[in-house]
């Protein structure tokens, strides 16, 4: 009787034992999932870019942040990306367009010459240019207009090929050279000074003679190339420097009896000081 008490106790005991264990560890852990699946280990698989190159197949990308739209001094906004195009440059102050006005003023050297080889004759001297331009500009960085040149010269000095007795007197004789042109300004950039500058038009050559009458000029085509540089020193205005050269292609009729001709050729390089207004 006491045996089959002690038998029935120990077995209510173990039965109590294993009931409070399981209510302590109602969930056990899951197995390890394998390593070759990101999704049962509970981790978002990563994004790979699609191999056909395709971008649209990527995700889309995020909004710009608000402090990236505008510069950081309050500049105009910066593109959000690099494909899209930059405004264009505005038109006002600190740009070439609009009405155009130039004066210009400087030194140079005239080369000449006349005849024809073997007995040819060439003229050299030092000069002072002085210009006037007007126009306007169709787009920005780009002036067409009319121009004005004269050119003084001075220490006036000829040589012949051939020594034989008709070399000039060139006491009190003096030479000059204008122009009316036809020009065209360009500012590759139109909020810088860099600029070239050509021009096609009519000039001539003027000499007069102490106490001689006046003689027919010279004249022809007068072709202008040139580059230089102007820094804005207000909204409008500009000072700077041009390098320009001028080739004049002359001729005069020497008689009317014969209709012989006499040509003359005249280079000019000057370096100009320049105001301008545009």
């Amino acid at each position: 009787m006491r045996l089959a008490w002690a038998r029935a106790l120990t077995g209510a005991l173990a039965l109590l034992l294993t009931t409070g264990r399981v209510e302590a560890e109602p969930n056990s852990a899951a197995p390890p999932a394998a390593s070759g699946d990101p999704e049962a280990a509970g981790v978002a698989p990563a994004v790979v870019p699609p191999l056909t190159g395709d971008a649209s197949a990527l995700p889309a990308r995020p909004p710009v942040h608000q402090s990236l739209q505008h510069g950081s001094r309050g500049g105009p906004p910066i593109p959000a990306d690099a494909g899209e195009t930059l405004p264009p440059v505005p038109r006002g102050p600190y740009v070439h367009d609009g009405l155009f006005m130039r004066l210009a003023v400087g030194p140079g050297l005239f080369q000449g010459s006349s005849g024809t080889s073997p007995d040819s004759r060439s003229f050299s001297a030092g000069s002072i240019s002085i210009d006037a331009a007007i126009g306007g500009a169709p787009g920005r960085g780009f002036i067409l207009g009319a121009a004005f040149q004269t050119n003084r010269f001075f220490s006036l000095s000829s040589s012949d090929d051939i020594k034989d007795g008709d070399e000039p007197d060139l006491s009190g004789v003096s030479f000059s050279v204008s122009g009316l042109s036809i020009f065209a300004d360009y500012y590759p950039e139109p909020t810088d000074g860099l600029h070239f500058v050509t021009s096609i038009g009519l000039g001539w050559l003027d000499v007069s003679r102490p106490g001689a009458s006046a003689e027919r000029s010279p004249n022809g085509p007068l072709l202008g190339l040139g580059g230089g540089y102007e820094w804005f020193v207000g909204p409008n205005v500009s000072f700077g420097v041009l390098l320009r050269g001028s080739l004049g292609l002359f001729s005069v009729r020497a008689t009317t009896v014969t209709g012989s001709s006499t040509s003359v050729t005249a280079f000019i390089p000057v370096l100009l000081a320049t105001a301008t207004y545009n």
